[in-house]
């Protein structure tokens, strides 16, 4: 018999205790998530979670919710013994059974798709930051602090507001192009706080933000959406450090292009604006070093990392690379990413690239593929990899992480060839023992029958097969009988 899921109400009904439909639901859910969990006993952290957060008030169960989904769905995905789910089946679920709680906006962020999650999550670090930062400004400065709050608020319908610190931007019409404009409001906002407020409390409010988002919707692989509004001074090891490597290859690739575009703006001025230029000049500067410190962290990843252009040119790589593949930074710099394959990969490799970008399909991007790799010195090795695609604007950018599983491989060949070893050792036994004209056997611990070989048939004119499994005592002559049994013993 099948067992079904049954959809949530979506009227105040739902709760039997008469209590607010989302309250009544959020109880629901919870309860529905930890009967998905296969071992509470050694689930004891996300247990006592759950318990914890069901001793908590309705209004802070609303803002925690989110945190302690998250939480438990990255226990039930990747940790559970049984597996029952995968990410976005467990999301679609939660979805179709809990609809009425995509009302609470902290919440269905998590069930958008990755470039609406991006912008709203970038949204909301403004929106918390705006909030702080009203709380503390002067009287002088409320007018102005107002309509930036108005605007971040209303996005994205802001066609009849006036865009913050006079940018002359075209309003928007992708997610993409949003967060583009918000990683500028959000450096521009900061340099605004420091002037007004000082370089310590503009930092606090920028930390406090950051450090209130990042406890809730950090499992999200959209986080690093949060660390790209970030001022470039602000930015260090440690938050950094929340993040994994393919959401620091991310920052670090449109942190790159937020440099490349500062340098493109840097050549238009051409001396023209002093103060733009000079501006542009510190943008640039800190653009760099937010650029080096991004590549610093990619060298402590252990996977190698190689990330190329959509012409396949190298842009970036790790010092795991170097070493996987004998090659110093400026030999591969520029280069083609078709240096790191054996010659027979490359016809195949520049054919699947073309198909990709004549249908947008591919039977590589996302996948753990098991290939060669060819080092500098020519010798071709085994490696694990998956490649990821990055759009940055009009960009698009492919990065491999990759393992060198030589060693694996090696051990697994040296198993393969014991296994045959044994395998022939075994037939080589199997054939004497055939062939010989006395009685073979084997016996398990109780006495009984495990093999026999022919010769049994012949001396005995039993067929093997009336005998395995049967007690040897019951066949052997009454004379013998106990010497066998103390022979067995």
């Amino acid at each position: 018999m099948l067992q079904w899921f049954r959809k949530q109400p979506t009227n105040s009904q739902a709760s039997n205790n008469g209590g607010d439909l989302h309250i009544a639901l959020t109880r629901k859910l919870i309860d529905f998530l930890s009967s998905q969990i296969s071992a509470p006993k050694r689930a004891t952290s996300i247990m006592s979670q759950i318990a914890r957060f069901k001793e908590l008030p309705p209004t802070y169960q609303e803002k925690e919710l989110p945190g302690l989904y998250l939480k438990i769905e990255q226990y039930l995905v990747d940790e559970d013994q049984m597996q029952k789910f995968t990410k976005a089946q467990l999301r679609k679920t939660v979805k179709y059974r809990y609809e009425p709680l995509m009302e609470l906006e902290n919440f269905s962020i998590i069930f958008e798709g990755e470039k609406q999650q991006e912008l709203l999550l970038s949204q909301l670090l403004l929106k918390n930051l705006i909030l702080r930062a009203n709380s503390v400004v002067e009287n002088e400065h409320e007018a102005t602090f107002a309509a930036i709050t108005e605007w971040i608020f209303q996005l994205p319908d802001i066609d009849s507001l006036k865009t913050p610190f006079n940018l002359n931007e075209p309003i928007p019409t992708t997610p993409g192009q949003w967060i583009n404009l918000l990683v500028k409001i959000s450096q521009k906002l900061y340099y605004h706080l420091e002037d007004i407020l000082g370089e310590a409390e503009a930092a606090s409010l920028f930390e406090k933000s950051y450090r209130e988002i990042a406890e809730t919707y950090r499992p999200l692989e959209t986080f690093y959406v949060v660390v790209q509004l970030m001022p470039d001074k602000l930015l260090d090891e440690n938050k950094i450090g929340l993040l994994t490597g393919e959401q620091i290859r991310n920052v670090f690739l449109n942190k790159v292009s937020h440099l490349q575009k500062i340098n493109d703006e840097l050549s238009e001025t051409n001396g023209e604006l002093k103060d733009t230029q000079s501006e542009l000049i510190i943008a640039q500067d800190t653009a760099m070093e937010s650029v080096k410190l991004f590549h610093s962290v990619l060298n402590t990843v252990e996977e190698g990392i190689v990330t190329a252009d959509a012409k396949g040119k190298i842009i970036l790589v790790n010092e795991q690379i170097l070493k996987i593949f004998g090659y110093e930074e400026e030999e591969l710099a520029g280069k083609s990413i078709e240096v790191l394959m054996p010659e027979k990969y490359r016809e195949q490799h520049r054919k699947g690239m073309e198909r990709y970008f004549d249908t947008q399909e591919s039977r590589a991007i996302g996948q753990r593929l098991i290939l060669e790799g060819m080092r500098k010195d020519k010798s071709v090795f085994p490696l694990e990899l998956q490649i990821t695609e990055t759009r940055i604007s009009d960009r698009i950018f492919f990065t491999a992480a990759m393992h060198d599983i030589s060693q694996s491989v090696k051990n697994e060949t040296e198993l393969k060839k014991l296994s045959d070893d044994l395998r022939r050792s075994e037939q080589k036994y199997r054939s004497l023992i055939d062939t010989v004209q006395d009685i073979i056997f084997t016996l398990s611990l109780d006495g009984n029958f495990i093999s026999l070989n022919p010769a049994f048939d012949k001396t005995t004119e039993w067929r093997r097969d009336e005998w395995l499994g049967k007690p040897f005592t019951q066949i052997v002559h009454p004379d013998d009988s106990l010497n066998a049994l103390k022979l067995f013993q």
